[in-house]
C-alpha cells in the first residue's frame, strides 16, 4: 500500500472520530489498532492533516474492491465504538457508502469555508444543462420527494418550485428585499426580483455552486448536493459536500439512501423539520439565504452577448444591464475566435457541446459535420473566405485560450461562469450561455 493511501485512511478515520465532538477510550483503542493494521506511522498521520477529506476519498476509491469494503465496515465500527452514532457521523458514513461502494458514482468535494454555504439540512438539486424528462418527473413527484427527504430531516430544494412560489407570492419577495436590504432602492429591488425569477437550475449551478461556493467539479448529470461536515486541512477550514447523481429510479434510490442514513443513527426518535415556504412565508436560511444574498449583492445586474456580423473591429460585445443603465463593451477576441465562441454556444444548445474526442467512427463523422456548421457560422460573421479547421487541436486550443482569457479579463461581465467555456473529461467543450443577440 502506498503512503498516500495510508495518509488518506487516517484522514478519514480522524474526521470520523472528531465528528461527534466526543472522544472515548474505545475510539482511541480502535484508531490505534487501525494504525497498526495499516502501518500508519506518526509521520504519515501528521502529513494527512495537510490533505482535504475530498483528496482522501479520491485516493481511497482506487483501492481494490474487497479491501475498500473492509475499510468501510471498519469506519462504521469506529462510528459505533463509543456506543452512539450522531447525525454528523451518519452523514460521513453516507458519503463513504455513496462514494466508495457500488458503482462509486457519487463524489465528495471540499471547499474553503466562507459565509456562503448550504445548510446541513438542505438537499439541493443541480444540473449543468436542462434534462426535460427528469425535470418533468421531479415536478410530478415533487411532494413525494419532499416527504421522503423529510424522514431524514432534510429540506429538498428544487429551484423551479421555489421560483413558482416566488411568482405566486405577490409582493412578499419585493418587500423582503426592500426592508432586509435598506440600501436598495425601489428600482434596484425590482431588478433583483426580476433576476431571481429568471434564474434556472443551470445558471444556479454555474453561478452559485461553481462561482460562489467554489466547487471545482465536473457535473455530467443532474445531482443532489448535500453538506456532510467540515474539518481543518492544514490551516484552512474546509466544508465537505456530497454530490450524488440522480438514478433512473429516483424515489427508490432516495428511500434506499435515507433508510441507510437513518439506520446509521442508533436513535429511537428523530425530528422532522417543517421549514417550508408558503404564500406568506419565505425560508431565509442555508441555500435560500445564499441565493438571496447573491442576487441582492448583484442588484439585479446581468450581462448578455451581442453579435455584430462583419464588424472588422469587434464581432462580439458584452451588454451589461444595471439599474443605472446599459453599458456595451467589446469582447477582445478576433473574428475567428468570435465565430468559434458563437459556434460553441450553438453547439451546446443543440448537441450538448462540441465533442472533440474522436474515439470512433461516429465521433469522426460528427466532427466533420461540426466543422461544416462552424464554417457556416464563420462565413456569416467574418469577411474571410477560408474557415480554420477546428477539428485540429493545434488550431483549436489557442483559439479557446484566447476566448477564456477575454472572458476572465472582461471588466463588466456579471455571470462570468456562464460565459466561460468548459471542457469535460470526455473532451466535450461547452458554453452555457443563453442570452445571445444578433
Amino acid at each position: 500500500m502506498r503512503d498516500i493511501s495510508r495518509q488518506s485512511i487516517y484522514r478519514i478515520i480522524y474526521d470520523m472520530m472528531k465528528a461527534d465532538e466526543l472522544i472515548s477510550t474505545d475510539e482511541i483503542t480502535f484508531v490505534r489498532n487501525m494504525c497498526t493494521k495499516y502501518e500508519i506511522t506518526n509521520e504519515l498521520r501528521e502529513q494527512s492533516m495537510a490533505m482535504t477529506l475530498a483528496e482522501a476519498f479520491n485516493e481511497i476509491r482506487t483501492m481494490p474492491v474487497r479491501q475498500l469494503a473492509t475499510f468501510i465496515d471498519e469506519v462504521v465500527q469506529l462510528s459505533l465504538s463509543d456506543g452512539s452514532c450522531c447525525r454528523e457521523e451518519a452523514l460521513l458514513l453516507l458519503a463513504c457508502h455513496e462514494c466508495l461502494s457500488g458503482d462509486k458514482s457519487a463524489t465528495l468535494v471540499s471547499v474553503p469555508s466562507s459565509d456562503v454555504m448550504l445548510s446541513s439540512n438542505q438537499v439541493l438539486f443541480v444540473e449543468n444543462g436542462f434534462n426535460e424528462n427528469l425535470n418533468q418527473y421531479i415536478s410530478q413527484n415533487y411532494t413525494s420527494m419532499v416527504n421522503a427527504f423529510k424522514v431524514g430531516d432534510f429540506d429538498f430544494v428544487y429551484l423551479p418550485k421555489m421560483l413558482e412560489h416566488l411568482a405566486s407570492a405577490g409582493n412578499l419577495l419585493h418587500d423582503m428585499i426592500y426592508y432586509m436590504s435598506p440600501s436598495q432602492s425601489d428600482k434596484s429591488t425590482d431588478a433583483i426580483v426580476e433576476s431571481m425569477r429568471q434564474m434556472t437550475t443551470e445558471t444556479l449551478f454555474r453561478e452559485l455552486v461553481i462561482g460562489t461556493l467554489g466547487f471545482e467539479h465536473e457535473l455530467n448529470e443532474p445531482s443532489y448536493v448535500i453538506r456532510v461536515g467540515s474539518s481543518m486541512s492544514a490551516t484552512t477550514m474546509m466544508i465537505h459536500y456530497l454530490i450524488v447523481p440522480l438514478h433512473h429510479d429516483v424515489l427508490h434510490h432516495i428511500d434506499e439512501m435515507l433508510t441507510r442514513f437513518m439506520g446509521y443513527q442508533n436513535s429511537s426518535s428523530f425530528v422532522i423539520r417543517n421549514a417550508v415556504m408558503t404564500e406568506d412565508c419565505f425560508v431565509y436560511s442555508g441555500f435560500y439565504r445564499t441565493l438571496f444574498d447573491l442576487m441582492t449583492y448583484r442588484q439585479g445586474a446581468s450581462s448578455k452577448l451581442l453579435v455584430h456580423p462583419y464588424n472588422h473591429k469587434n464581432v462580439l460585445t458584452v451588454v451589461t444591464h444595471t439599474i443605472n443603465g446599459d453599458t456595451e463593451t467589446p469582447l477582445e477576441i478576433g473574428p475567428k475566435e468570435s465565430a468559434f465562441y458563437v459556434f460553441l454556444i450553438n453547439e451546446t444548445k443543440r448537441y450538448g457541446g462540441f465533442n472533440v474526442s474522436a474515439n470512433n467512427a461516429a465521433d469522426i463523422k460528427y466532427l466533420g459535420e461540426a466543422q461544416r456548421r462552424f464554417e457556416d457560422v464563420y462565413l456569416s460573421l467574418a469577411s474571410r473566405e477560408v474557415a480554420p479547421d477546428i477539428t485540429n487541436s493545434e488550431i483549436r486550443r489557442p483559439m479557446l485560450s484566447k476566448i477564456k482569457r477575454a472572458v476572465e479579463q472582461h471588466p463588466d461581465i456579471i455571470q462570468r461562469m456562464t460565459f466561460l467555456p468548459e471542457t469535460t473529461k470526455d473532451k466535450v467543450i461547452k458554453v452555457h450561455l443563453r442570452d445571445v443577440n444578433y
